[in-house]
């Protein structure tokens, strides 16, 4: 038998010692509360031994005589008899315990659990400077698109330029040569 798994069953013996010193419902909610922590941790908490402790109290319901007909009213008195459900309850867990074993948790692993602090560092370092080159490549290319474009307004401007500059010309010639004529 595993280390783990005799634990266990000293844990869950321990509590049926305890169960015999039970004497008011206080005591009994405390100890179970400790149950139900020993149960979700040997038996899990999806455990039908761990559903069925919730469903066990230490007090029994006796109806009280004068409440309304329409509306009966139920008084909880600590009850010694339920310590044996609880008995039963635990010694079935023993058994259990005896046979499957206790229960053991599936770790839930992502997918970068299986890189170590090295290699998730370095592929951050790589993710961070493709991101990084992408960015630059893109900028380079926007820079190079406006001065292309800034380049092909002067281009127009020049033009346009040189166009009223020969209009200009002309009619500078045209004034002049009126000027001389008259």
């Amino acid at each position: 038998m595993k280390k783990r798994t005799k634990q266990a069953i000293e844990v869950l013996s321990r509590h049926l010692e305890d169960l015999k010193a039970i004497s008011n419902v206080k005591q009994g909610n405390t100890w179970k509360a400790s149950v139900r922590a020993t149960f979700n941790l040997y038996l899990g908490r999806e455990s039908a031994l761990s559903d069925r402790l919730s469903q066990l109290y230490f007090t029994k319901a006796i109806p009280i005589p004068d409440a309304d007909i329409l509306e009966k009213k139920y008084d909880h008195i600590y009850d010694e008899t339920a310590k044996q459900d609880f008995r039963d309850l635990i010694q079935s867990a023993i058994k259990h315990i005896e046979t499957n074993g206790i229960y053991k948790a599936l770790s839930k692993k992502n997918f970068l659990s299986s890189f170590n602090n090295v290699q998730l560092i370095s592929g951050l370092f790589v993710f961070t400077s493709i991101i990084f080159g992408a960015g630059k490549f893109y900028s380079d290319i926007s820079k190079k698109e406006e001065i292309s474009e800034y380049k092909t307004i002067i281009k127009d401007v020049d033009k346009l330029h040189k166009a009223d500059s020969i209009k200009i010309d002309s009619l500078h010639k045209i004034v002049n040569s009126k000027q001389i004529t008259h």
